[in-house]
């Protein structure tokens, strides 16, 4: 496996199970998975309470911040029901090798499967998230992406990104920034066209992800200026940290603000890759930062 260059990506790929948090939101992670254990309480599946048991376990693993007591609490929760994926996630994000970590999703993975069923599946196809049960699922599915991102296994990525756009297509989960990243890398500008058309967002993911699509496609037009230009102002911070990406400052705090410096930060941590792969892009960056910059003088 390749190892990505300069960032490792901490602040992006822990986040959890929501869309990027912003700067005003509690903390995610505690009130996040109470809320989920008290709906999977209240609405979660009877048939298997061997199950039930160990995801209230896992539950109380997801909302304990040492990490020591997380894997002893998924410990706990496996000697109970095996086909709790929340407890192999939490074995898998805390492992002490990519590969053990890798071997730890895939079996995160087949638990949710084998809990769920095939004709889970099938019934429920594109409602996922919306189910409480489904959570621990795409939580492995999830996580599992981020990591083979994180190791340069792109492709493979992206694979398990777009399904799970399609269990879930309002991506509750946040995956699409990661994708969207993964796609500027694979310069499969097309495919990350359409992920941008299918959500309103006004982020810097977004608006910068649509400039490099318009200088892919026409170079260094009018309209890719225009749509620069409307990045930049979307977020100021992007292009000095893009262009520096090895002075990368460290994000201090489990959110953004969205047209700050932590979320120029963490967009930067996602696809500086990807704008290291596309040179003629950056230097077109470059140089209409420089010709900004020189106009304001």
């Amino acid at each position: 496996m390749k190892n990505k260059k300069k960032t490792s990506k901490k602040t992006s790929t822990k986040s959890k199970d929501k869309d990027l948090p912003k700067e005003n939101d509690i903390n995610p992670g505690t009130v996040m998975f109470s809320l989920e254990r008290s709906l999977f309480k209240s609405f979660g599946k009877d048939s298997d309470k061997a199950l039930s048991k160990a995801q209230d376990i896992a539950y109380r693993a997801l909302e304990e911040e040492d990490p020591q007591k997380q894997i002893g609490l998924a410990f706990d929760a496996l000697k109970v029901s095996m086909d709790c994926a929340d407890a192999w996630s939490i074995l898998a994000a805390e492992a002490e090798s990519p590969m053990e970590s890798i071997m730890l999703y895939m079996l995160a993975i087949k638990a949710g499967e084998r809990s769920l069923g095939d004709e889970f599946f099938d019934e429920n196809f594109g409602k996922f998230w919306g189910i409480i049960e489904t959570r621990p699922y795409m939580r492995a599915q999830s996580g599992l992406a981020k990591l083979l991102f994180d190791l340069g296994q792109t492709s493979e990525a992206i694979e398990i990104f777009e399904l799970l756009l399609e269990l879930n297509p309002d991506d509750n989960q946040g995956n699409r920034y990661i994708l969207a990243a993964a796609l500027v890398e694979k310069k499969k500008f097309k495919d990350l066209k359409e992920l941008l058309d299918q959500f309103d967002d006004a982020s810097a993911f977004w608006q910068y992800s649509q400039a490099i699509i318009s200088f892919a496609k026409h170079g260094d037009s009018k309209k890719s200026r225009e749509l620069l230009q409307a990045a930049i102002e979307s977020n100021p911070y992007v292009p000095e940290l893009l262009l520096n990406s090895d002075e990368m400052p460290e994000l201090d705090q489990p959110f953004y603000s969205p047209g700050g410096m932590s979320e120029a930060i963490i967009y930067v941590d996602l696809f500086s890759h990807g704008w290291d792969e596309y040179p003629s892009a950056l230097k077109w960056l470059a140089r209409n930062v420089k010709e900004a910059q020189s106009g304001k003088g």
